[in-house]
Order: C-alpha cells, then structure tokens, then sequence
C-alpha cells in the first residue's frame, strides 16, 4: 500500500527535519502564515501541516471579513469562524484574529516571527499588487510547495452549480494525503486513526496507523455526513469528546447519506470529508463508510462506551441507526453551541451568488 511506502519514507526523513526545514534552510522559533482559510478544507490543513516543519511554532493570522471582501470577495465563513476552526488543528500553536492583508516586517516583528511561509499560489491586494513584497525583499518569506486538488473555489462551483465531482481520483492519493494529515502536533508522527469499513467482507480495515485508546480511556463515538466541514461540526465534536477520552468518527458514505438522509447525496466526496476531519486535535479516529445501524459487534470491537448523536428535527429513517446503543442505555444527545449547518453554509454561498460568479471569471481569466 503507498501509506507504508510514505510513512517509511516520513520516518528516514524525521530525524534530519529536527532542526531544518524541507528546504533545507534552518527552522525558525516562531513561523507566521497569514490567509483567509474561507470554507477551511483539507488543503488549507496540508498547507498548515506543511508550515508547521518550519519553526518550532507556528502562528496562524486570519484576515478580517472586511479585509477578505476587499481583496477576495465576500467570505462564506465570518471571522470569528474561520479563526476558531484554524485554532483547532493539530499543527496550530496560536491563532492572530484580524491579521493584516499585507504582510510586513513590523507585523512579523508584533507575533516574535522570524519569517513567513506561503503557498504556490500568489496572494495579491485587489490592486494586484504583491502581499509578501515587503517581506520578500528583506528575506523573511519562504514559499512551500503546491497541493493539487481542492479550493475554496471549488467548492463554491459545486453548490451554484449543482455539480457533484471530487478533487481525489486515485486511492493512492487519498491515502497519501490522509498519512499527511493524521500525523500529530509535530507532524510527522502517526496519530489519528483511519479504518474502513468493507462492507463485501464485513471486516474493519485499517488504511493509516494511528494512535488506539488506552484501556483506561472512554471511548466515545459519533457518526454523520460532516459535509462542507464546518463551525456546527466542530461544536458538536466538543460536545461529544466531553463524554469521554477517546473519539471515533464515523464518515457516511454518499450511498447512505442519499439512502437514508433524503437528499441528493453529498458536495464532497466520502474521501474528502474524511480528509477534512483529520486535522482537528479533537478527533482520534475515523471510520471510513461505517454501517448505517450501529450494531453490538461495532460497540465491541472499538469497546464503544457512549454513542452521541445531535438534537434534529425528527427524521424519517426506515430503520433507527441508534437502536443497539438506545436499549443498552450508552445513547445520548447533545445540544451544541453552534447552530450553523451545512443547509446554511449553503444558503450563504448562494445568497452571495453573484460575487462569487464575478471572482469565478477573474480567476480564469
């Protein structure tokens, strides 16, 4: 398989990375990288992986909503959202709300940052001109290599138009990426868990090593289609780890989620929502395509000792999913703090329709 191919690869790699980065120059203390990080996805998470190799912290700055429409154009996620979901991977060290669009040396100066780091891609004010200019002539940038696959961009196009298409198209890709982005705090070490699901042998898989629960730790599990990742996800992903130690993810696969959720299946493919889930600090496992109904079996394979589920409007399934875990009395439901769902996420993309459109042609033109 290409994840053992990899991960033999990360580990020959680890100890000559302890004091430089991967381009060979030397790591700084404190690494800055500023963006919009706008409908966060995992190549937000690849680039944040990445940039974390080089320093020892790495410091995120989230651009301001006012800032963002200037410059991009109307963000689907608020400030406030974006810095939180930032916040909660693995690879972040602090989070700076409200950084500036341009980056400066007295602003790398504010954060104690030795330099900057940026993606392939060039950042530039609504002017045109260069956002790293400054930095760049005194030295203080380093630019990263490029991820293929999706952006922000992409997944507005899905939803106007009603496109459904998938930036993974090879097995080997989804688990080069999911190595990537399961490794821990460091990252370059395996943390989180992947298992999937084959349904033809009805045996549980593992697709990328990670860490396991401790005898000692409660292990809590969820499911759902954690579409178009976002702030209510995340809030109900806190609620549910407040029940134990340990938490497993269980991913939807676009089947189930058309069977029995009543619609037209996903914006994501099932190997991105899995790729969007591996980045946060509070996920220690994810199953890939877990049975519909959580069933005995399922409970005492992973010594599942809670199942949390959110408080919905009523839904219509054939069959409750929750039976087992309702009549062993281990099933709960939370109310989250956040009321943001994917139907909203959707509903702000389209309300902005005619400036995402209006970015859509300047980015092909």
């Amino acid at each position: 398989m290409i994840f053992q191919i990899v991960r033999t690869f990360f580990e020959r790699k680890s100890q000559k990375m302890v004091s430089l980065a991967p381009d060979g120059k030397p790591k700084g203390s404190r690494v800055l990288a500023n963006g919009c990080y706008d409908l966060f996805h995992f190549n937000h998470a690849l680039f944040l992986r990445q940039s974390k190799l080089y320093g020892k912290k790495l410091i995120v700055g989230v651009f301001n909503d006012e800032e963002v429409e200037t410059h991009k154009g109307y963000p689907v996620f608020t400030e406030e959202e974006r810095c939180t979901l930032t916040q909660a991977v693995k690879w972040v060290d602090d989070v700076v709300c409200d950084a500036p669009y341009k980056t400066t040396g007295p602003s790398l100066n504010q954060h104690d940052c030795d330099f900057c780091v940026c993606g392939q891609s060039l950042v530039s004010t609504f002017e045109g001109k260069d956002s790293y200019e400054e930095v760049k002539r005194s030295g203080r940038f380093r630019q990263l290599g490029r991820y293929p696959g999706i952006s922000t961009l992409d997944v507005v196009g899905r939803v106007l138009s009603n496109h459904r298409s998938t930036s993974i198209n090879r097995i080997e890709d989804f688990e080069k990426k999911a190595l990537e982005l399961s490794t821990d705090k460091s990252g370059l070490s395996p943390w989180t868990l992947v298992i999937r699901f084959n349904a033809t042998a009805q045996a549980f898989e593992e697709v990328v090593p990670g860490r396991t629960p401790a005898l000692t730790d409660k292990v809590v599990y969820v499911c759902g289609g954690f579409d178009v990742f976002n702030i209510g996800h995340l809030s109900f992903l806190e609620a549910a780890k407040d029940y134990g130690h340990y938490l497993i993810v269980g991913v939807y696969s676009d089947d189930t989620i058309s069977g029995y959720g009543g619609t037209n299946g996903s914006i994501l493919s099932l190997q991105e929502r899995v790729l969007n889930l591996l980045p946060y600090k509070i996920v220690d496992a994810v199953i890939i395509a877990p049975p519909f109904k959580i069933s005995q079996e399922m409970i005492n394979r992973f010594r599942i000792q809670v199942v949390v589920d959110g408080k919905y409007p009523a839904k219509n399934y054939s069959i409750d999913p929750f039976e087992v875990p309702k009549k062993k009395g281990i099933h709960v439901e939370v109310e989250t703090e956040s009321d943001v769902t994917t139907e909203k996420v959707v509903q702000r993309i389209k309300t902005n329709r005619s400036d995402w459109e209006r970015r859509n042609k300047i980015m092909k033109d």
